[in-house]
């Protein structure tokens, strides 16, 4: 997958779900051709994908302290058989990508809970080729607005 350990950086008030999105790509892959990438992963080319997330406040400081998970997701509801252009799916420059994306996985609030503290999310995906991949995406939670 050409996502392979990268990581992906945002941020929002805590205590509100958080959305990880990118376009999942593998040689592995059956749907569309994404030049320079590969080809987008479809519901039928994963076999499962999990997802942990660590606190990178808590002990121990390097790799932080699991919150939530492996938790085992059901593929077809954070992967799609077609690429996704929306506003909501930029690109590293905050430009519409208008190539689009196949992964969004939203994360709950419940998870995503301590202002002030990066949270790290990582999805372990194996195809049915036998490929294992990790997405890494950070997040940081900031204070909520008194109300």
């Amino acid at each position: 997958m050409s996502t392979d350990n990268v990581l992906y950086h945002g941020s929002g008030p805590a205590g509100n779900d958080a959305y990880m999105q990118t376009r999942a790509v593998s040689r592995d892959g059956t749907g569309q051709e994404v030049i320079g990438e590969g080809n987008a992963l479809k519901v039928t080319d994963v076999t499962s994908i999990t997802r942990t997330v660590y606190d990178l406040q808590a002990a121990p400081a390097l790799v932080g302290t699991p919150v939530s998970g492996p938790t085992l997701l059901t593929v077809g509801n954070v992967l799609s058989n077609v690429l996704t252009a929306d506003d909501q799916w930029y690109d590293q420059n905050q430009v519409v990508d208008s190539i689009g994306r196949n992964f969004l996985d939203q994360v709950p609030g419940s998870i995503l809970a301590l202002a002030n503290h990066t949270y790290r999310v990582v999805y372990t995906v194996v195809t049915t080729g036998g490929t294992t991949s990790v997405l890494v995406f950070e997040h940081t939670c900031t204070p909520t607005n008194p109300g």
